[in-house]
């Protein structure tokens, strides 16, 4: 559901209807809309070429800025995408300067399970702030294990801004991005810990809500008679 409602927001009905999922995937932007949420989903992509087709998964299919490990003759034939299972928390953020049809100055895909009062498991992945989607190890690392209070999300707030590197340019100065990397942690918290009316991501099997009506294509003029 939490991935549905993120593609929501997902360029326009035109680029919906033109574009690509493994397009999207495999034109390698740091600042890739479904990257981040695929990877922290251990998603797995299918390449097919002319030696036969073989599975990799996602986070092991970058090698560098726009460079994946396929081959010439490969082109992307499936993702595999691994459903939630009850108490899994999943949590998509896309930051940019307008909501709508606008490239992410900063994304976040949060992934987590809890113990009890404590949190049990934990994968982070943040984009646009290196020359590849990257994966928290450090701030992930802080969290595991750990209280699942505000406190300790703010420190891994800190561990956040220490391990990103990211750049300045038109979309975000390397201040603001390395600040976002912080507080999306402190937001996720409210959201998802602490019950905020956004939910855990989850849904528990439900069907994610439909897009905004002013988000629908509709027909301006009737189509009856064209040939």
């Amino acid at each position: 559901p939490e991935f549905g409602r993120f593609l929501a927001w997902f360029g326009s009905p035109l680029i919906k209807n033109a574009g690509t999922v493994a397009g999207n995937l495999v034109t390698g932007s740091p600042i890739g809309d479904t990257i981040p949420a695929l990877t922290v989903l251990q998603a797995e992509v299918e390449l097919t070429g002319t030696s036969g087709t073989r599975r990799i998964g996602l986070s092991n299919f970058y090698t560098g800025y726009r460079t994946t490990v396929m081959n010439p003759d490969e082109i992307m034939t499936a993702v595999r995408i691994p459903i939630l299972r009850p108490g899994e928390i999943l949590k998509l953020y896309k930051i940019s300067r307008r909501k709508d049809l606008d490239i992410s100055s900063f994304s976040a895909a949060i992934w987590m399970t809890l113990s009890g009062d404590r949190v049990a498991d934990a994968r982070i992945v943040y984009g646009g702030v290196g020359p590849m989607v990257l994966r928290m190890t450090k701030t992930e690392a802080a969290l595991r294990g750990a209280p699942a209070s505000l406190e300790q999300f703010q420190r891994a707030a800190d561990a956040a801004r220490n391990e990103v590197s990211p750049i300045t340019d038109v979309r975000g100065s390397l201040d603001y991005r390395r600040t976002l990397a912080g507080n999306i942690l402190a937001k996720f918290w409210h959201e998802a810990i602490a019950g905020g009316p956004n939910g855990n991501g989850n849904g528990n099997g439900a069907p994610p809500a439909p897009p905004p009506a002013s988000r629908q294509p509709a027909l301006t003029r009737s189509t009856e008679g064209v040939g």
